[in-house]
């Protein structure tokens, strides 16, 4: 697999995650991308094949119940990034997130089951950042996604009330979808960022 970003081979430095620290969580998400762009993290086993753009590319890639990790989803089809199942039933329990040409950051976090709003991760362009948990079964609720240079835009699928309406935020900002105090799953989330 050859990954391309301007052009130029994503050096394997790079090919890195960023996971949120397992403390206690917190009552409230953060609202803007005020977090400190991290660089490096841990390796993945993967990365999405992202041809030469003009334009930001982010993509997904979800953690679901029974099935484990699944493929990476980019927007870079005219279609926004995608993570998750619809009419399965199944809980989304983490999420990776990465981005390319966005000339900022992009930042990442979850609502979890019992912990509640976890750190918010942020990373710079090529840089993979995960949000919720793997091995515990627990659900994330929401989900809060947004870039420190560009506008983006994200929605929720959720447990009985299916797709809940896309938000959008601008530069610095971050768009919150999912639910919190209803013990519902997120079951998927799409997300872009805008050009």
């Amino acid at each position: 697999m050859k990954l391309f970003v301007g052009g130029v081979g994503l050096a394997a430095a790079l090919v890195t995650t960023i996971s949120a620290p397992a403390t206690a969580g917190t009552s409230e998400p953060e609202t803007t991308t005020r977090a400190a762009v991290q660089t490096v993290g841990v390796a993945v086993d993967t990365l999405p094949e992202v041809g030469r753009s003009a334009v930001p590319v982010v993509c997904f890639r979800g953690h679901v119940e029974d099935i484990g990790w699944q493929g990476w989803d980019c927007d870079d089809d005219g279609s926004w990034a995608f993570a998750g199942t619809i009419s399965q039933f199944r809980r989304l329990e983490a999420l990776q997130v990465v981005a390319y040409g966005t000339g900022g950051g992009t930042c990442a976090q979850a609502h979890v089951q019992d912990y509640g709003w976890r750190p918010q991760v942020c990373v710079a362009d090529g840089v993979v950042a995960q949000v919720g948990t793997t091995g515990e079964f627990r659900r994330i609720e929401a989900i809060g996604f947004g870039s420190s240079s560009l506008g983006s835009c994200a929605e929720a699928h959720v447990q009985d009330y299916a797709w809940m309406g896309y938000k959008c935020t601008g530069a610095g900002q971050v768009n919150v979808v999912g639910t919190t105090g209803e013990f519902r799953r997120m079951e998927a989330v799409t997300g872009t960022i805008l050009q």
